[in-house]
């Protein structure tokens, strides 16, 4: 990595307005959950269409900025990693014309190669990828989880705890790989070594009638390749599906606690609570005319000073019914249509 200092000290500037755009597209994106939720509780029960539409706006507004941002900044991570690159392939193949023959042979023609060409490429993309996904993938984890914590801590900690596992899946992913892939370059070594021994010596290889030898002999190298690579893609694409189940699994304890807490009344302000009572006429209480009764929670009415036209008894102990827990509410009856409204 200290070399690597050294190649990108003089894209440093670049490299920071790149991870700037990066940072302000995924405050964008942070920013329309809770935009969206805003819109939810706050404005759509007013009931207001063009301030509901003037915030859809400001989502959509969101929405753009991250996108251009977005784009901009990969493209500049991709001309920041080519230059980066370019002159790291320069300063390696210059290194090479001066090696002597000692050297060459210890390091062999084949490895100095795929040096210049397949290591070369592999440092490319993962200094794009830093750019890239570096910033905006711990901004988006990290935000993410804290303004989901801020919304409803007992939920995200659900969400939460799925992490170690997932931290756990990529830490496995990764040991297993790295040897798999060690091997691979070595495999690469020994295929482009048969590669150049061809071409170097193909006359030599038609006068002898090795040709088919050969062929054999560059099969053999190339099967072995395949099987090591797909044995490496196998494991690195295990870290997909995996955390994936972790997610979704995470996401489903979550729409069950917090279906649990709906129906329970769990983390909600007893005082914002209403239940009702269903009559023979199965209308809801509370929204029709007619007989039936709702049971209001007294620190709601004593906040809001809610006026009903029916009679509200005094607040007293009432068991538990259904989705109401139990405790003291009013039980108001009367003009339901009146009551309503107050509610």
């Amino acid at each position: 990595m200290k070399i690597l200092l050294k190649y990108i000290k003089p894209y440093g500037t670049f490299m920071l307005l790149t991870l700037f755009l990066k940072f302000a597209a995924s405050m964008m994106d942070l920013l329309i959950p809770s935009l969206l939720a805003k819109i939810i509780d706050d404005i759509v029960p007013t009931g207001e269409v063009r301030r509901i539409f003037w915030w859809g706006g400001v989502m959509i507004g969101c929405a753009v900025i991250s996108a251009i941002t977005n784009v901009r900044a990969n493209r500049m991570a991709e001309v920041s990693a080519g230059g980066m690159t370019r002159k790291l392939r320069h300063d390696l193949f210059t290194k090479i014309t001066y090696l002597s023959a000692g050297q060459m042979d210890e390091i062999t023609v084949s490895s100095a190669v795929s040096r210049l060409t397949s290591d070369t490429y592999h440092v490319n993309r993962m200094l794009a990828r830093v750019q890239r996904l570096g910033v905006r993938g711990p901004i988006l984890l990290t935000g993410g989880m804290l303004i989901t914590m801020t919304m409803e801590p007992k939920l995200a900690s659900v969400l939460a705890a799925a992490l170690p596992f997932i931290i756990l899946i990529v830490w496995i992913v990764t040991k297993s790989s790295i040897p798999v892939y060690a091997g691979q370059q070595k495999i690469l070594d020994k295929m482009v070594r048969v590669l150049q021994e061809n071409i170097t010596g193909v006359r030599v290889i038609r006068a002898l009638s090795r040709t088919d030898y050969e062929r054999q002999r560059y099969d053999g190298v190339n099967e072995e390749l395949a099987k090591i690579e797909q044995k490496a893609d196998r494991i690195s694409s295990a870290s997909g599906p995996a955390t994936t189940l972790v997610l979704n699994l995470g996401l489903t304890a979550v729409i069950i606690a917090g279906a649990g807490a709906a129906l329970g009344g769990a983390g909600a302000d007893p005082a914002d609570r209403r239940y009702a009572d269903h009559h023979d006429d199965g209308a809801e209480a509370g929204v029709s005319a007619g007989g039936g009764a709702a049971f209001y929670h007294p620190d709601r009415m004593d906040r809001d000073k809610v006026q009903y036209s029916g009679v509200c008894g005094p607040a007293e102990d009432i068991g538990q019914d259904g989705a109401r827990p139990a405790g003291k509410y009013h039980r108001c009856e009367g003009d339901q249509g009146a009551l309503a409204d107050g509610l």
